[in-house]
């Protein structure tokens, strides 16, 4: 047994015992908010190309129905549009990795309270993995440590050993690249599905094949077990989340608020705007190129700047296909420096400042602007006004048929999970299977 196993014992044992009962109900409150907003990520992905192109084929080879397919065809529309929740401590999305597996497998869920207990206890496991370890330089998050979450998931549902599930599930996590989000590659998507597909097979193959817990080997350049266990049942990762409202990289939010607040001080517009320059921290500091499509406009600090502007960054259209930008708002994109400020980067991950600087000519003067954000609004400890999620749900779900899922959080069911999950997948099969997932440049 390695050093890294032998950490993970007391975390193993803890969910291997927690009962419904035992999560208090601050925390179960929070995670019903946390599954009906991934319940309108997946729903906004559902016309995407990759997502469609992937149900169609399922479809074509008789595996639509099949919980392994569906588990991988939910988790990619889950991230497709960036709209679903992540956890800054993990540096990642630990929902994202657990809701689809969990949602594809619900005819072996007897009440949503089970659905509810299982969500937590995977969510946290995954989350208290993730935030002991350093990510791989240049590696994407989705398809890593999130595949124990959805392992995780699967065990305590199929009342496998969660121990060697584990092992195993950490064992076989892909190689992600994060230039597969800035070249908008839509296999970036996927990454989330594979987690679902691998975290179940995990599960299946734990009793026949012996996985490692080698964290530093398969998921993290660096990974100490010692915070492990700290708080662990009385803080809970659930607690600690955060939402968006702006359907792109979470790294660019606290740029656009900056700009908003910016806004809101001074009469600017994009027409008086001569430079923008944002420093801000690494990895965020990475997402200085121009966008040629949905997925690497969302991964796109100056595209997100110029649609702050505009005044139209919280429109998820805004990072959308066709983006048709016009010549002066090429030029104005060209007119934006982003870099890293080291101060900012070594204050990862409880705080993640951003300074914006705007240069404009207004009535003949120029001037600057300035304006930081040390944690854009979402977060636990910095939440939305409660009706900046209700106005995102309400826009999401306008096309989702009536009485498919109740208006509150509150109301959620076993039952109106069943709903939903058909509904998605009758949807899906509307949009015509295509090639449009390939990148056009």
């Amino acid at each position: 047994m390695t050093d890294s196993e032998r950490a993970l014992i007391p975390l193993v044992d803890w969910a291997s015992q927690v009962r419904y009962e035992d999560i208090p109900a601050p925390v179960r409150e929070q995670a019903r908010l946390i599954i009906y907003d991934l319940l309108a990520a997946i729903w906004a992905g559902k016309t995407e190309a990759e997502v469609a192109g992937l149900a169609h084929w399922a479809n074509a080879n008789q595996w639509l129905f099949e919980p392994l397919w569906q588990g991988c065809i939910l988790g990619t529309s889950a991230v497709a549009l960036e709209m679903d929740e992540g956890n800054r401590r993990t540096l990642g999305h630990p929902g994202s990795h657990v809701a689809p597996v969990m949602l594809a497998h619900l005819r072996d869920i007897p009440s949503f309270e089970e659905f509810l207990r299982v969500f937590v206890v995977a969510y946290e496991v995954s989350a208290r993995i993730a935030r002991c370890g350093r990510p791989r330089p240049d590696a994407h998050p989705h398809g890593t440590w999130g595949t124990v979450g959805s392992a995780v998931a699967m065990a305590l549902l199929a009342s496998h050993d969660l121990r060697d599930t584990i092992l195993l599930a950490s064992s076989t996590t892909i190689a992600t690249a994060f230039t597969a989000a800035l070249e908008g590659r839509t296999v970036r998507n996927l990454y989330a599905g594979l987690s679902a597909l691998v975290g179940s097979l995990a599960t299946q193959w734990s009793d026949v094949v012996a996985g490692i817990f080698a964290p530093t080997e398969t998921m993290f350049s660096t990974w100490s077990g010692q915070a492990l266990t700290e708080g662990l049942g009385t803080h809970f990762a659930v607690s600690e989340n955060y939402f968006k409202t702006i359907a792109a990289c979470r790294y660019v939010h606290g740029t656009v608020e900056a700009i908003e607040n910016l806004r809101d001080e001074l009469p600017l517009s994009r027409v008086h705007v001569d430079q923008v320059v944002v420093e801000t921290y690494a990895p965020a500091s990475q997402l200085s190129g121009l966008p040629h499509n949905t997925l690497s406009s969302k991964f796109s600090l100056p595209y997100a700047i110029l649609k702050a502007l505009e005044g139209k960054a919280r429109d998820p259209r805004s990072f959308h296909e066709p983006l048709e930008l016009t010549a002066e708002q090429t030029n104005l994109l060209r007119h934006i420096v982003v870099k890293e400020n080291e101060e900012f980067t070594d204050l990862l991950p409880e705080v993640r400042k951003t300074r914006v600087q705007i240069h404009y000519t207004m009535d003949g003067h120029t001037s600057i602007a300035v304006d930081e954000v040390d944690l854009p609004m979402g977060e636990w400890d910095r939440p939305f006004p409660p009706d900046m999620l209700f106005r995102k749900w309400q826009q999401v779900f306008s096309d989702l048929p009536s009485n498919v899922l109740p208006e509150l959080p509150s109301d959620l069911s076993l039952e109106s999970l069943r709903r939903f999950t058909t509904a998605f997948f009758e949807a899906v099969l509307l949009k015509k299977s295509s090639a449009e997932g390939v990148v056009r440049r």
